[in-house]
């Protein structure tokens, strides 16, 4: 099976995760080790951060716990780990409460900081000359860190240092020992700003009109590093991720070639060499170094088809493939989500299959200023659904014979099925999807357990979406992972049972051992053949109909 590349790390080695191996890579300029590790973290349910490399020993996480040497150190949710040279810093979720840790790796000493239990914590950088001192963001758990943020200097006592120019700070990063570097919302955009503890002074280093690219979710990657008091960064233009190092004292911006056009990591070595992590629309994910260029295989993915931009106000993006037999559009995955425009095996199999693909980037979603991701609060459902059902009309228009599908997986599955209820489509699939706002609004998550509340409408949330299925009149697939801790196999059973007994169409699969994301390959892909025959299906019988 071929490798998924996971967390990365870059000191005077490259260090990176092979999920598809279930090992950890050592690479140096003239050996290359496989160690057999699997590592998995969870922190705020979408990982981060899931080793670090320390004193010649590797500390990793996994199975609930922090591991090294085969042996568990700690039990709990720990994340966002990162190495000095006598020991590690992170982060331990016990009892809904957030921690920070360090461990002494010569000593096997283990440290907690307990932080107050309405505080989250995440993208921990240790000083340069101090290891006993960090900075790292932090935020009130009520709300998001793209919300509202702040940056903590904490070696055992705190200092506090908020972004006097916008609401919230996303990275950061030591240009020396007095000096920090973030990426932090100046007005509309995420920019470079610099704050010097000397002076107590701050620094507006860029103002573009574009965003900094700020991995949202997986809170542990990286976006930005420094090497002699130049930052390097990537930027996002109309879907594209650019390079860019930006000398704080020459006070110069200078693009960085780099073979990707979607970046997800990067990182800066002590030696100024770059390491990133990324893709393009045609090739699958690899890692690029600036000096030994491409560290693991950079394979085409995706068979021929045509990539253009639909849209102005609210885009989307239309993978058009030769002789077409039907379309299937991408609502979301979730707010303040994104389309990436990267090599996907799931849609490469669509486009094998003569099925085109277009993915909707929705008002709600990142990349184009706070004032359009904004949009979706207190409106989720609402102007989703109004883009979903406008693409769905310029679709239409520019192919008006071709079978339209739906897809939605979690809270998008709610934006197909309005949408689809508002407008004809000729099937709607979907995976671990919202079906049921009441339960979701229930659900007690760390991370975003308070987020949901202030995205949803009171006329949204006095939706009965059963009823809103119904009125759809067209067939649903439905797939579900009996192990799902936040859309539960029974809640989506109970919808499932009631839009049959009212007389609607749908296909329900349950996948044993599997949570809210597929995650084993086998899966997948048993889920994506489901897609394909139910698209064979009924895109057939659409045809039909259009012929008589």
């Amino acid at each position: 099976m071929k490798g998924i590349i996971g967390h990365i790390e870059f000191k005077d080695k490259i260090l990176y995760q092979d999920k598809g191996l279930g090992c950890l890579v050592i690479q140096d300029v003239n050996y290359k080790t496989q160690l057999p590790l699997s590592m998995k973290s969870t922190l705020y349910g979408y990982g981060a951060g899931e080793f670090a490399s320390c004193a010649g020993e590797i500390v990793y996480v996994n199975d609930g716990g922090l591991w090294r040497d085969g042996h568990c150190i700690a039990e709990g949710i720990f994340g966002d780990l990162v190495s000095g040279d006598h020991c590690v810093w992170g982060i331990l979720v016990k009892d809904q409460i957030c921690q920070l840790f360090q461990y002494k790796v010569k000593t096997n000493q283990l440290v907690f900081s307990q932080r107050p239990a309405w505080l989250l914590a995440s993208n921990i950088v240790l000083h340069p000359k101090n290891q006993n001192k960090i900075a790292f963001i932090e935020w009130d758990r009520r709300l998001m860190p793209w919300d509202q943020s702040h940056v903590v200097i904490w070696d055992g006592e705190q200092t506090l240092l908020k972004n006097p120019y916008g609401e919230n700070i996303q990275q950061v990063a030591w240009v020396d020992a007095d000096t920090l570097v973030m990426i932090a919302q100046v007005g509309n955009w995420w920019n470079l700003v610099l704050y010097h503890f000397q002076d107590n002074l701050w620094r507006i280093l860029i103002t573009r009109p574009y965003d900094c690219l700020v991995p949202l979710w997986g809170r542990g990657q990286r976006t930005m590093g420094v090497f002699e008091r130049k930052v390097t960064f990537c930027e996002q233009q109309d879907g594209q991720h650019l390079l860019y190092t930006f000398d704080i004292d020459q006070e110069t911006l200078m693009p960085v070639s780099c073979p990707f056009t979607h970046v997800q990591e990067l990182r800066v070595a002590s030696n100024g060499q770059l390491l990133v992590k990324g893709g393009d629309p045609w090739h699958d994910m690899a890692l690029w170094s600036d000096k030994d260029h491409f560290i693991t295989p950079y394979d085409r993915l995706m068979p021929y088809f045509n990539l253009r931009k639909i849209g102005d106000d609210v885009i989307a993006w239309l993978y058009e493939v030769k002789d077409h037999r039907a379309i299937v559009i991408s609502s979301h995955g979730g707010p303040a989500g994104q389309h990436a425009l990267v090599g996907d095996a799931g849609v490469a199999k669509l486009l094998n299959h003569k099925i085109s693909f277009c993915a909707l980037d929705y008002r709600g979603s990142t990349g184009r200023g706070a004032e359009f991701r904004n949009c979706i609060y207190g409106k989720w459902g609402q102007v989703d659904v109004d883009d979903c059902v406008n693409l769905i009309g310029l679709i239409q228009s520019i192919f008006p014979k071709l079978p339209i599908f739906l897809k939605g997986n979690s809270a998008g599955a709610m934006t197909c099925l309005l949408a689809a209820a508002r407008v004809r489509v000729d099937g709607v699939f979907m995976r671990y999807p919202v079906l049921n706002i009441s339960a979701l609004l229930e659900h007690n998550s760390l991370f975003e357990g308070n987020y949901l509340s202030r995205l949803l409408p009171a006329e949204v949330l006095a939706l009965d979406l059963v009823d809103s299925a119904i009125k759809c009149e067209c067939p649903f697939l439905i797939q579900q992972g009996d192990e799902d801790e936040i859309v539960h196999a029974a809640q989506v059973e109970i919808v499932v049972r009631k839009i049959m007994e009212k007389g609607g169409q749908v296909q329900y699969v349950l996948h044993r051992g599997e949570g809210h994301g597929f995650r084993s390959p086998t899966v997948s892909d048993c889920a994506q053949s489901h897609e394909l025959a139910f698209i064979h299906q009924w895109s057939q019988k659409a045809c039909r109909h259009t012929t008589e």
